[in-house]
This record gives C-alpha cells, sequence and structure tokens, in this order.
C-alpha cells in the first residue's frame, strides 16, 4: 500500500511562531502583524489590477524577480513576504518556469554567495514540492537539474575531499537535502504508469549512499525521520528495483 504524503504543518507552525512573538511584546507585536498583513493585502489587491496577457504584466513579474533577488532571498526567517511572488508565479505557466530557472541559476552560479545559493535551493524545492500548480513534468526536471548538480559536485571534488563534512560541503548537503526534500513530497510524480520509477530520480540511491554520507547530517536526518512514512514505502521501493533497471545501473 502506496503511504500518504506527509501532512502540512506549515500553518501550525506558523501559528505558534506568531504566538510566541505575541507573548514577548503583545500589544507592539499586534499593531506590526496588522500593519504587515495590511501591506501585503495592498500589494496583492495592486497586482490583480494587471493584465498578466500584455506586456505590463511581464514588467510587474520581471520586477518582482529584482526585488526578491535584491532583498527577499536572503533574508533570514521571511515566511510571508515571499508569497507575493509565488501568487504571481501562479498566474501564467511561464512566470513559474522563469522563476525555478533564476532559482537554478543562483545554486550554478560558482560566483554567488552561499547563502544565495543554499537559500535558493531551498526556496527551488519548497516551491516545486508545495505549488499545486508546478506540474510533474516540472517537478521532474527540476529534481533531474538538482540531482545532476549533486552528481558533477560528486565527480569534481578530489577524493580526499570526499567524507562527511557538514561545513566544507554544505551546499553540497542542502542541495541533497532539496532534492530528498521534493521526493518526499512529491514523489508520485517520479511513479510511471507501469509502477517503475522515473530514471530521473534514480540517482538520488547513489547520492544518499556516497561517501559524503548525506544522511548522517542532522537537518537531513531529521527530514528522513519526518517523513519515515514514505521512505518506508516509496524510497525502499527505488532502492529494490533500481538495480533491475538495466541502463540505470551505470548511474549507481
Amino acid at each position: 500500500m502506496e503511504a500518504d504524503e506527509p501532512s502540512n504543518d506549515e500553518d501550525s507552525s506558523d501559528a505558534e511562531s506568531i504566538s510566541e512573538i505575541k507573548n514577548t511584546c503583545p500589544r507592539a507585536i499586534e499593531v506590526m502583524i496588522q500593519k504587515l498583513d495590511a501591506m501585503l493585502n495592498l500589494v496583492l489587491e495592486y497586482v490583480k489590477t494587471f493584465d498578466f496577457s500584455q506586456q505590463e504584466g511581464y514588467g510587474l513579474f520581471y520586477h518582482m524577480v529584482h526585488i526578491f533577488n535584491a532583498s527577499i532571498i536572503r533574508t533570514f526567517k521571511s515566511r510571508h513576504a515571499q508569497f507575493v511572488m509565488f501568487y504571481l508565479c501562479s498566474l501564467q505557466s511561464r512566470f513559474s518556469d522563469a522563476f525555478l530557472g533564476v532559482l537554478f541559476d543562483h545554486l550554478a552560479s560558482p560566483d554567488a554567495p552561499q547563502v544565495t545559493r543554499i537559500a535558493s535551493v531551498a526556496y527551488l524545492s519548497s516551491f516545486t514540492a508545495r505549488a499545486k500548480f508546478v506540474e510533474d513534468s516540472d517537478v521532474r526536471k527540476v529534481a533531474s537539474l538538482l540531482l545532476n548538480w549533486l552528481g558533477s559536485y560528486m565527480e569534481s571534488t578530489p577524493s580526499v575531499d570526499i567524507r562527511l563534512d557538514p561545513t566544507r560541503h554544505a551546499l553540497f548537503y542542502a542541495t541533497t537535502q532539496a532534492a530528498l526534500y521534493l521526493f518526499c513530497f512529491r514523489w508520485r510524480s517520479f511513479r510511471l504508469q507501469s509502477g517503475e520509477w522515473d530514471p530521473c530520480i534514480v540517482p538520488l540511491r547513489h547520492i544518499l549512499h556516497s561517501s559524503f554520507r548525506p544522511l548522517k547530517v542532522r537537518f537531513i536526518r531529521e527530514l528522513s525521520n519526518e517523513s519515515r512514512d514514505v521512505i518506508a514505502s516509496s524510497y525502499s521501493s527505488l532502492l529494490n528495483s533500481a538495480n533491475s533497471w538495466g541502463s540505470c545501473t551505470a548511474i549507481l
């Protein structure tokens, strides 16, 4: 029997965070939250006035991409402002594609600050995993990009440096976590009609069992524990089926 997808506990997490902040300075925080809610509401109402089939809509989207890159992506614990960007992506499939492309470009850019690259891969996986308007084909494309990047990283790392080291290989582990997160929440996207796994996800096995030992890293292990039902039913099936895939065994 296939396991259900992990439950979404983000709403309860947000509520707990807001409650904790309110207890620190109740009245001032209450006023600030109301102001922020009103500001976000004004922005969303403004967005709705645009015709996104016309050039003005495209102009607004790319202006928001600029704001996201300049102000949001590296803001620690930003939890709400980015949803304006996500809402825009829901209006046009090409906006979603462009946004995913921007995020992956950050990850793949060796000149970008590591904090930007790590934040980008986190947004890349969470957006793809949670946005209902992201098609299964796009989920597989993102998984392929992440796993190909991880494979290239492993190949380019000198053998003497291939070991468990969360500081030296922080970006590698963050990207592994992103790939595992995507698999946990969108694993049905990787199932073929035949019941087998799409070849794009097979390299995940090799990465998780590599000498980098990503499952020993605390935040990846916690993700695995939180999603243990999916891991038990889906990932174990992936492990068992991979060796019977012929052409895929060369990758593993």
